[in-house]
């Protein structure tokens, strides 16, 4: 072995050394069971009824409509941006065509 491999190797050992020794002296601290068990009741879980859309027919022009937002219109791009959030969630690229 070159003298550049050795002390590559070195280096990557004793890196691991100093982060095996620094979570050994400063072990990460644990949560107290009673904490989690009252977040755990704090949180109810999802119900049927929050996770099912209104109605069957939902489209996409429905939640579109439903909020704030900004038309994008450019020469390669159409779209809009949703001001809650400001999330691109409704983006189309007009020279991209795709054929399945």
């Amino acid at each position: 072995m070159d003298d550049q491999t050795k002390n590559l190797i070195l280096a990557f050992a004793l890196s691991l050394a100093v982060i095996m020794g620094w979570f050994a002296l400063f072990p990460p601290p644990q949560p107290d069971p009673a904490d989690t068990v009252a977040q755990s009741e704090l949180i109810p879980p999802p119900s049927a009824e929050t996770t099912t859309p209104a109605s069957g027919d939902a489209t996409l022009a429905q939640p579109l409509e439903a909020t704030a937002r900004i038309a994008i219109d450019t020469p390669r791009l159409t779209g809009s941006l949703a001001l809650t959030g400001g999330r691109f969630d409704d983006m189309q690229l007009r020279d991209y065509r795709e054929t399945v």
